[in-house]
Parts: C-alpha cells; sequence; structure tokens
C-alpha cells in the first residue's frame, strides 16, 4: 500500500509551544484523513490529541484544515488530500476558537453564540392543542429538511471574517438555525424570530465563505438573501434602513459608471459615519489568526443579483 506523510500542527497547553510532527503511514484507496489520523495515534503517537467520533460525516467532530483548508477528516479521502498537497498532508486545527490542545479546539463561543438564538422549536398554541401530526407541505419540509442538515461542525464559524472580529455577531451556523425555525409553521416566533436577530443578520458582510467551506453544500448565503430579504420589506430598524440604502446607493453607481464607487456609496449612505463607529470594536477584536480565503474567482459572482433580489420591491 501507499505510503503518506502527514505534517500535523502540535500545541502544548502546558508549555504553550506549537510545533509540527511529521508522520509516514500505509493507506488505501479507501482510507480517510481521520482514520489515517486514528491509526497515527494508536500505532506511531499516542499523544496526538484528536476528536474523531463517528467517521461519517454526521456528527462533525473531525473537522479540521487539511492543506490550509477547512473541512470534515473523515469525508476526505487520504490520497487525494496527499495528492493535492504534493505528497504531504498538513493537519491544522480550526480558526476562530482557542486551541485546547493539537487538534482540538475550544468549542465553548461557538456553542454560546449558537444558543442565544433560541436553536429550537417553539411550539404555537395550534401544535400544542393538536394530539396529531401537523400536516406542513412537501416543498416548505424540503426547504426546512435541507437547513436542518447542519452538523454543527464549526467550519463554516471558523472561516467567518465577522465571528473573529465581533464577539456579538451570532455566526453563519447560528444564521442557519434562525432560517430553519423562521420558516416552520409549528413555530410560535416565525419569522418574527428574524426581526429579533436583524443585527446578526445585516452583520454578515456576504463573503460566501461559509457557502464555499461547508461540507453539506448548504448553500447559507441563499437562505441569507430570503431572510435579508424579508427584513428589508419591513424596514423599521436602522440596520435595515441603512442596508436598503447602501444597497440602493450600489445598484445606482453601477448603473451609472458600470463599477460600485465606494466613496460615494459610504458617504452617501451614512455608512462612513458607522464604520468609523465601529473602528475601536475591530481594533479590540485584533487579527491574531487569520481565517481560510477563497482564492480569487472561488467565490460566486452574484454580488448585484443579490443587491436587486434585497431591494426589488423599493426598485419598482
Amino acid at each position: 500500500m501507499p505510503v503518506v506523510k502527514f505534517k500535523v500542527a502540535r500545541y502544548d497547553p502546558q508549555t504553550k509551544a506549537s510545533t509540527w510532527s511529521m508522520y509516514e503511514i500505509d493507506v488505501d484507496k479507501y482510507t480517510s484523513v481521520a482514520v489515517a489520523l486514528q491509526r497515527i495515534r494508536e500505532e506511531r503517537d499516542p499523544t496526538l490529541a484528536y476528536r474523531p467520533l463517528c467517521k461519517m460525516g454526521v456528527c462533525g467532530n473531525c473537522a479540521v484544515k487539511i492543506n490550509g483548508k477547512p473541512r470534515l477528516a473523515c469525508l476526505t479521502n487520504a490520497l487525494e488530500a496527499a495528492e493535492e498537497g504534493n505528497g504531504v498532508i498538513v493537519v491544522e486545527p480550526l480558526d476562530n476558537m482557542p486551541v485546547i490542545r493539537d487538534l482540538i479546539v475550544d468549542r465553548a463561543d461557538f456553542e454560546r453564540r449558537m444558543k442565544e438564538v433560541k436553536p429550537y422549536l417553539i411550539p404555537s398554541e395550534e401544535v400544542m392543542r393538536t394530539d396529531k401530526w401537523y400536516p406542513m407541505l412537501p416543498q416548505v419540509q424540503m426547504e426546512l429538511w435541507s437547513s436542518a442538515q447542519c452538523v454543527w461542525c464549526g467550519i463554516c464559524y471558523s472561516v467567518c471574517p465577522v465571528v473573529e472580529v465581533d464577539v456579538d455577531f451570532a455566526g453563519p451556523h447560528a444564521l442557519l438555525k434562525i432560517f430553519r425555525f423562521a420558516y416552520d409553521p409549528r413555530d410560535a416566533l416565525g419569522t418574527k424570530r428574524i426581526i429579533l436577530n436583524e443585527e446578526n443578520l445585516w452583520k454578515c458582510v456576504y463573503c460566501e465563505s461559509c457557502n464555499i467551506t461547508c461540507p453539506k453544500n448548504l448553500k447559507h448565503s441563499l437562505r441569507y438573501e430570503k431572510m435579508r430579504e424579508h427584513d428589508a420589506k419591513e424596514a423599521k430598524s436602522e440596520y435595515a434602513k441603512r442596508a436598503v440604502a447602501h444597497a440602493l446607493a450600489t445598484i445606482r453607481s453601477i448603473a451609472r459608471t458600470g463599477r460600485a464607487d465606494e466613496v460615494e456609496i459610504f458617504t452617501s449612505t451614512g455608512l462612513a459615519e458607522a464604520a468609523i463607529d465601529a473602528l475601536p470594536k475591530l481594533l479590540r477584536g485584533g487579527w491574531k489568526r487569520r481565517p481560510y480565503r477563497p482564492k480569487p474567482g472561488e467565490s460566486d459572482r452574484r454580488v448585484v443579483e443579490a443587491f436587486r433580489s434585497v431591494v426589488s420591491e423599493f426598485l419598482k
């Protein structure tokens, strides 16, 4: 069987030392990175700290950076990863989370942000009164089922640039959960969840890093777009009004000059003042850890279309 080299990031919490360890292990065409790491721990180095569980892409615990890109190790083929890394598989812990030891990260803040948005069904009175199944349209069920496939792996959280600098931002994983229950006809809050969390919704910078890296291909941005459109129609809060003004200014700038004049957009919508107000928070947040950034051209080219969708009602 072919031999694959692993370069694994190590961290000792007692000495605070960060080092690298090299391992060689034979694999076959079916071996995943998760299985290979487990074999390294069992056959080569029992001190390697790693957190594998189901090995079937269900629990999300094996999420790490492989060759610089966050992935589920159990869904990543070792031979393919070695070919991608020119014979060496580089494994590191996820970004945006404190490292406890080696490849294990502290998920406490990740889970705190999720819990703050109430990620569970709050049954309506109608649901509580019935002792039978609640009927649901197939298309609604399919949409909710898709968004419910999140396994809380933390990959989208680890690549989010807003999470990196804003401790109050819920995070892409929590926004997905807001969508899951906001459009559930059985939920008592329903779309009120969007209004209650609109600050988080508009803090998203729409970089689509969560889209690119999601191992379940959940298309986060399409759901954010739907929730933003709902909130923009209300346009009662400062967040929605400012976002709509920014979108309108961007579309008008592109229509008039063929490009987005950033200076004009920011000065005409009041975003310049907002950016100055937010500067202290950004500086406090720091930029110590650099999350995964997609390569040029890797993101979808749909920014203008997204703007048009959000403000379609206002352009009529």
